[in-house]
């Protein structure tokens, strides 16, 4: 069950303390510390998820639901700066649905209502792949199916 806390920033997305928490070995495993968040959250065009804070694909329906799409259509590293990264997007892309602005043009996300679709390079390490698979609980407790796949045409419309 999501965080009932209602703290919202300046920009009307809502404060970490809205989205369900992280699982606390998956934060240990990535050694959040290691880095300042400059260091790991700064654009980076050279890296396989360039730019945090953007998301990559957004689209509503008629019937009121609500998919996101990320692509990484580079390999991702295994490394400790690239999951974090990768944690970062995932947290963002939650924090969006969980607006203000979404949540009262489409009510609370459900993963009936509101869709994540990964399409991630099929070169990418495969602890990229356990990370994103170790992820599902978290993103589904903040009311979002997830579909990880290394297939791009997923992202496509028809």
């Amino acid at each position: 069950m999501p965080n009932k806390c209602m703290n919202f920033a300046p920009d009307g997305r809502p404060t970490r303390k809205e989205l369900r928490s992280l699982p606390r070995g998956l934060c240990m495993a990535l050694a959040v510390r290691e880095m300042s968040d400059s260091d790991a959250y700064a654009d980076d065009e050279e890296h396989a998820i360039p730019f945090l804070g953007r998301i990559d694909v957004f689209v509503t329906t008629k019937e009121g639901n609500v998919m996101y799409g990320l692509v990484i259509a580079s390999p991702l590293s295994g490394d400790t700066r690239s999951q974090q990264r990768l944690i970062k997007k995932l947290e963002d892309y939650l924090s969006d649905r969980h607006s203000a602005d979404l949540r009262s043009r489409f009510g609370a996300p459900t993963p009936s209502n509101t869709s994540l679709k990964v399409a991630i390079h099929p070169g990418s390490d495969p602890t990229v792949f356990e990370l994103l698979r170790r992820c599902k609980p978290w993103i589904e407790d903040n009311g979002f199916s997830l579909e990880v796949t290394s297939d791009a045409t997923i992202l496509s419309l028809h």
